[in-house]
């Protein structure tokens, strides 16, 4: 998960409930720019925080690992997210769409430069504006092109035309 803010929260809650298999240890990583992230967690989500890591027979267990202070943009970052032994889905959800979008590029890199592909680690980002998803998005794949934000060259031209009188 990255970014701990309302949405992070939320998959944080998702993840440890829905994602409870017996004999399988799931591990979560998440990262957030906050240093006071995980004090927030283990205060807010008690019960979390006491359970992670402390594995039971026959019972769901998992571990979430806390990258506090850690800004998106840093080497730190790529460091972090590359000593993850296998990750095999990725959550993004920093506040903007600018940020989400290029933080999962980013994510998508560095996955690249490991030799794991698009099968093997599910990237996932929230987003707010299609619009923003279609202008900023990277073609990973040859087939797979974005839709264009208007039909028809013309129907781009009116637009920006209605929008240069309008302002």
């Amino acid at each position: 998960i990255i970014g701990f803010g309302r949405y992070g929260k939320e998959m944080l809650k998702a993840l440890t409930w829905f994602c409870q298999y017996p004999k399988f240890n799931l591990v979560i990583d998440v990262f957030d720019s906050d240093k006071n992230a995980e004090d927030y967690y283990k205060f807010h989500f008690p019960a979390l925080a006491e359970r992670s890591g402390n594995f039971f027979a026959g019972e769901d267990n998992y571990t979430i690992n806390f990258h506090s202070g850690i800004n998106i943009n840093s080497p730190k970052f790529n460091e972090k997210f590359n000593s993850i032994k296998a990750p095999t889905y990725v959550f993004v959800c920093l506040g903007t769409d600018e940020d989400n979008i290029n933080a999962a590029i980013n994510v998508r890199s560095l996955c690249k430069k490991r030799g794991l592909d698009n099968e093997c680690v599910d990237i996932e980002t929230v987003v707010y504006n299609s619009n923003s998803a279609t202008l900023m998005s990277c073609v990973w794949e040859a087939d797979k092109i974005p839709a264009p934000m208007y039909e028809s060259k013309d129907q781009a031209k009116e637009a920006m035309a209605a929008k240069e009188k309008s302002d």
